[in-house]
């Protein structure tokens, strides 16, 4: 029996001239720029990884920063992609979605059948 995979990742849409000021700003490097930028971590096991206030920690102090080179609120996303190979639950916390609404941040959950070991 094969291991679930999450990938929890932050994007934001910009201008590929934006790439570096917001790898700044933000003191994360993007894991991938080929759909904008993207910083993306991997969880191969059952660890809890508290994704959204690790993000949310990371950009709301920098939300004025963000919007002077032109990143609005409503050019980020945090997203949850999970791979799962057999029934699939996800559960959140109520204060953690209620953090994301006050940010005025989306949050989009990819979930797809994995490959079978």
């Amino acid at each position: 029996m094969s291991m679930a995979k999450l990938y929890y990742s932050l994007r934001i849409r910009t201008q590929e001239s934006n790439y570096d000021l917001v790898s700044e700003i933000l003191s994360i490097k993007p894991y991938n720029l080929t759909e904008g930028w993207i910083h993306e971590i991997e969880n191969s096991g059952n660890e809890y990884f508290d994704f959204i206030n690790v993000f949310l920690d990371i950009l709301e102090e920098k939300f004025d920063k963000l919007d002077k080179i032109g990143v609005y609120k409503k050019d980020i996303t945090i997203w949850l992609i999970y791979e799962y190979n057999d029934q699939c639950n996800l559960e959140f916390q109520s204060k953690d979605l209620k953090r994301l609404g006050e940010n005025e941040i989306s949050l989009c959950l990819s979930c797809y059948e994995g490959g079978y070991e």
